[in-house]
């Protein structure tokens, strides 16, 4: 006191020794640990591949943390602005400095993760930083937002209050506990400013990243908010004691922050929190004597009140600007071909398998066995069996150079040509010499097609083989003797048709009991593993000669067995295509 006028006062809660429950520290400091070290490892992650793709932009993520700089340094200047010293100012500025570009890093990560999956739930903000601010989508957000966020106070409040006829609450944390905004000479602007420090960094990582990052994987609504409600209530501080019944409010809060994302967009989710935050704070205005500090409450709800007026004057008026695509930034087309990019591979993989046989041809006296294994990137492998009549199959097994859907194409195309030319002849190099002449006269040059056609002939019981620049077959007998099959022929496509049908070659077969084929490509001989080593030939020997006894099952299912054993972690650059004939 300084005469009759006190110049300063401290506020000190007294918490009876009821309240005292330190149950929360432990957990809630682990919980944190957690969620900050998760997000950090993710974001470093996802940033550098993101970064590399050019997947990545920082315009929207530099204003973000000069934001974040700024309420940092006002906060902090509004609590020690009558003892501040260079020191603590420098001190300030390296804090803030380093808070904000955490904030960038965060922010720029954030938002190629959030865009990838919401880009439509980004609009508000791409309208203000674009300075649109009187567009009808913004007085949506804000009465949405100022709404949500008194929606939000008051049902924290009815929990707390059907909450404490079954235990006796206390709490902790910031939120809670500090003060320094009732002493401060702006009270509401100081309890701004800390509730934006406290949660605004904690709303991008959870809203931004981590709800995008759930939603990558579950698209079912319903789920989607069970599951980002649990997150949010076992990762997120609740900062009420004891934990049965902080977890609790904690899960119903972050269900209904989830709705509210789900139903409306990322900024109304985001300011709904911020809201809920700051009103739990200055909400004990409304119950203090001191006229100067009461007043601030009704101050409080005349700024929101003005908000929503302007907010319905926003939504009555015409939009002017209705180009929205105009301020999406460019970076986002890179996301989107990228993602069209991986619908295209989906759809080449789906007509790929689509026209692969489901299931194996039955013969009596021979065993087929038969797989596809596609890689990430489709490539163009196809194999086929054609009933030929009179105890007669065609079995074809093809490589289509190139990959994605244009490889698809050629194998659709292949198929067709195929099917029309396979019972014109029963000569194997007749049918793909024809072949040939129809794939060069309808594809591209530089395009060509790899392939195997064999007729099973039981009533004559022999094989017969042409081959069109394929992998040889691998024939093991009763012997244990290991040949390969490889009759003379170029690739389909790659001459106009004299010299293919000069030099492609037929190969006979008798079909003697104990006798395996193996017909494949070479996604097997070629498949790397870490070290750049190749799979080879060598190694499907070695099974062929261990499964001598094996069905065709047996001796495809330990050859893909051993072939993955041997890629271990390394990545599949090519389909793995493979039919086994077995002769009883």
């Amino acid at each position: 006191m300084v005469g009759n006028e006190i110049k300063s006062f401290e506020v000190e809660p007294i918490i009876p020794d009821e309240y005292n429950n330190s149950e929360t520290d432990v957990f809630e400091l682990a919980t944190t640990l957690v969620f900050v070290l998760l997000i950090i490892i993710a974001v470093l992650i996802v940033g550098f591949k993101r970064f590399r793709a050019y997947e990545i932009g920082f315009k929207h993520a530099v204003i973000f943390g000069i934001v974040v700089l700024v309420s940092f340094v006002l906060k902090e200047l509004l609590d020690f602005f009558v003892n501040a010293q260079l020191t603590m100012i420098i001190g300030l500025a390296a804090g803030g400095i380093f808070i904000a570009g955490a904030g960038i890093i965060l922010w720029a990560v954030s938002e190629t993760v959030f865009r990838e999956i919401w880009n439509d739930k980004y609009l508000s903000l791409d309208l203000l930083f674009h300075r649109k601010f009187f567009h009808s989508q913004i007085g949506r957000t804000i009465i949405n937002s100022i709404s949500f966020g008194f929606g939000l106070t008051a049902l924290f409040l009815i929990l707390l209050y059907l909450t404490s006829y079954y235990s006796i609450l206390s709490f902790t944390g910031e939120g809670f506990v500090s003060q320094s905004h009732i002493t401060a000479s702006l009270p509401l602007l100081n309890a701004f400013f800390s509730v934006f420090n406290s949660y605004a960094i904690l709303a991008v990582s959870f809203f931004m990243f981590l709800t995008a990052a759930i939603k990558r994987y579950i698209s079912n609504d319903i789920i989607f908010i069970i599951v980002s409600g649990l997150v949010w209530g076992i990762l997120i501080q609740c900062n009420i004691i004891p934990l049965t019944a902080g977890l609790p409010i904690n899960f119903i809060i972050g269900i209904s922050l989830s709705i509210i994302l789900i139903k409306y967009d990322l900024l109304s989710t985001i300011l709904s929190l911020l809201i809920f935050k700051y009103l739990i704070k200055v909400t004990e205005f409304s119950f203090l004597e001191n006229s100067v500090l009461s007043n601030q409450w009704y101050i409080l709800i005349a700024i929101f009140v003005v908000a929503i007026l302007f907010s319905f004057i926003l939504i009555f008026r015409k939009d002017k600007f209705t180009d929205y695509d105009s301020i999406t930034p460019k970076f986002v087309e890179n996301i989107t071909e990228r993602q069209r990019l991986k619908r295209e591979l989906d759809v080449a993989r789906h007509v790929q398998m689509s026209f692969l046989p489901k299931t194996n041809p039955i013969l009596d006296g021979i065993e087929i066995a038969s797989t596809c294994v596609p890689a990430f990137e489709v490539g163009g492998d196809y194999y086929d069996f054609i009933n030929l009549g009179k105890n007669k199959l065609g079995i074809i097994i093809g490589d289509v150079s190139g990959k994605g859907t244009q490889a698809a194409f050629y194998m659709t195309l292949t198929k067709g040509f195929l099917k029309a030319l396979a019972k014109q002849t029963n000569s194997p190099a007749e049918v793909l010499t024809r072949m040939n002449e129809l794939f060069y006269e309808n594809v591209e040059r530089g395009r060509f097609i790899s392939m195997i056609y064999a007729i099973v002939d039981q009533d004559k019981n022999i094989i017969t083989i042409a081959r069109a620049g394929h992998n040889p077959i691998i024939l093991h007998d009763h012997s244990g003797e290991i040949n390969l099959i490889s009759p003379n022929g170029l690739a389909l496509g790659l001459e106009k048709g004299n010299l293919f049908a000069k030099v492609i070659t037929e190969h006979k077969e008798t079909l003697t009991s104990g006798k395996v084929f193996i017909f494949y490509t070479d996604g097997f001989t070629e498949a790397v593993n870490k070290k750049g080593e190749e799979y080879g030939l060598d190694r499907m020997f070695e099974i062929a000669r261990l499964k001598t006894a094996s069905s065709a099952k047996d001796i495809q299912d330990k050859l893909l067995e051993d072939v993955n054993k041997f890629i271990g972690k390394a990545s599949q650059h090519d389909d793995m295509t493979m039919v086994v004939l077995k002769i009883k």
